[in-house]
């Protein structure tokens, strides 16, 4: 059974463990898609959680380094 996947817009508020810090972003896009398994995976601006928890550090490290110049 195939369904259709369908992007809502919202507020992401994710905890990472692996940075121990919430990140959040509003206005996201939020979709749950599926992986090459065909198991659930949510998105969040078309990446995987771990990975836009990873884009939003090096932001927090970007912006960081530039208020301290």
């Amino acid at each position: 059974m195939h369904q259709k996947q369908v992007a809502v817009h919202g507020t992401a508020d994710v905890y990472s463990g692996m940075y121990k810090r919430n990140f959040t972003e509003e206005n996201a896009e939020l979709c749950i898609t599926t992986n090459e398994k065909r198991q659930p995976v949510l998105t969040i601006n078309g990446l995987s959680v771990l990975d836009w928890c990873e884009q939003k550090w090096q932001q927090l490290i970007h912006r960081n380094r530039s208020q301290q110049l």
